[in-house]
């Protein structure tokens, strides 16, 4: 398990003001702020045959993960809308 540091709240209508880098790293938070991630949530790729959840801000293993294996979330779950096309390659990908 690993708790995401979620203090960097940036409001919807200020999101302008952030740097095109990191317009990347924002995650809804709730209906009037949006999380600006830090390391090393920022960097949790997106994977349609993920190992992980997220539970309230947090990582949660939802199987075992190997030795070496990337750590990989499903950016589409939670209910939360975000624009990506995939490429993961899953057996089991959206885009397959």
């Amino acid at each position: 398990m690993f708790r995401w540091d979620v203090s960097r709240k940036i409001r919807r209508d200020q999101v302008d003001s952030l740097s095109p880098e990191e317009h990347h790293f924002l995650n809804p938070f709730d209906d009037d702020f949006l999380v600006l991630l830090g390391e090393p949530e920022r960097y949790m790729n997106h994977s349609c045959a993920n190992n992980t959840r997220v539970e309230r801000f947090t990582d949660v293993a939802i199987r075992d993960i190997l030795p070496g294996e990337e750590i990989t979330s499903d950016y589409r779950s939670g209910g939360v809308a975000i624009d990506f096309v995939c490429r993961c390659g899953a057996p089991n990908c959206c885009n397959a």
